[in-house]
């Protein structure tokens, strides 16, 4: 298997994952919710997230819950529109990249006429590249979480590239109280502005996540994609935490409203209260309502993950987002 493993490694040379550098606003995917017995999609682009990895479940924003009542199944369908990104062409004329099978999980109230719609993944159909090409990768994925003691299924690692075929941007989640102070980094996010709600799908190993919810307050920073290697290392804050900003080699400064720490390479930040807090299996469901939110640098391309299979697909026709 190592033999194996190290030729296709050779060969192929990829992460799961490949961190890019995107202006909001010029996003090529769009997502469609298809629900059974209706010829119209609905687009979710900006009103769907991942939310818990086990089991695997989205949540996709509903404002008419008459649309989806008795019903049980549904599609999430990832596109890429090449020549309008935003999306007023109609479905139609978008390139399917990956199709996702749901099922009905659970339907919560997030705010006023608002409703959060959670589906468990099922199955999941991709397009991108070659079927060779992508079983390839897929392939050497699988052997690598083996080799690393963590065995994902094929069928998982298909569900994760269908997840991350829509760019998920990057932001920290900046947490402190008179007794505690962490900073970590978080792609499973999602910004219903007109309704100013964020989500969040939060491990529930999360050394903050007891301290998020006694003071209901948290701070979102979004950052530039220089900002790549700073992000990651925060990435093991999940399960520590840092006790005083003191120790980290950046500059500070005091939100307006809740006077949590801003780190001064932010581009922007939103300052949360918690309104819910939901188990739902490996992660919770975090619902905050944002009670300020300030721009600091408007001309930076923000820091997003995408699949490298849907990078790759990307590269060939001379698409790709700026990797970093």
């Amino acid at each position: 298997m190592n033999k194996l493993l190290n030729r296709l490694k050779s060969k192929l040379r990829v992460s799961q994952f490949t961190s890019v550098s995107i202006f909001p606003d010029s996003i090529k995917e769009k997502v469609h919710l298809k629900i059974p017995g209706k010829d119209e999609t609905i687009d979710v682009t900006t009103d769907h997230s991942p939310l818990c990895l086990k089991p695997l479940i989205i949540g996709v924003k509903i404002v008419d819950r008459k649309l989806i009542e008795g019903v049980k199944t549904f599609e999430l369908l990832y596109s890429l529109n090449k020549n309008n990104p935003s999306g007023t062409d109609g479905y139609s004329k978008l390139e399917l990249l990956a199709k996702m099978l749901l099922n009905y999980h659970n339907f919560i109230e997030i705010g006023e006429g608002v409703g959060l719609l959670l589906l468990k993944v099922n199955n999941t159909k991709l397009y991108q590249l070659s079927r060779i090409k992508r079983n390839k990768l897929n392939l050497y994925l699988y052997l690598h979480y083996l080799r690393e003691g963590n065995k994902h299924s094929i069928n998982y690692l298909k569900n994760m590239c269908s997840l991350f075929t829509y760019p998920r941007k990057v932001v920290l989640n900046i947490v402190r109280s008179s007794a505690h102070f962490n900073i970590f980094p978080m792609d499973f996010f999602a910004d219903f502005k007109k309704e100013k709600i964020i989500l969040l799908g939060l491990n529930a190993e999360n050394r903050s996540l007891n301290e998020i919810i006694k003071t209901r307050n948290m701070l979102i920073a979004d950052l530039s994609s220089a900002n790549r290697d700073i992000a990651y290392r925060f990435a093991g804050h999940h399960k520590k935490e840092i006790l005083e900003s003191e120790s980290l080699p950046y500059k500070f400064f005091d939100s307006d409203k809740l006077k949590l720490p801003v780190p001064d390479f932010a581009i922007g930040y939103k300052e949360i209260e918690l309104m819910k807090h939901i188990k739902l299996g490996t992660h919770y469901l975090l619902v905050g309502k944002v009670l300020n939110e300030k721009e600091l640098q408007a001309d930076e391309p923000h820091l997003y993950h995408i699949h490298t299979i849907h990078h790759l697909h990307l590269s060939n026709k001379g698409l790709a987002y700026p990797a970093v």
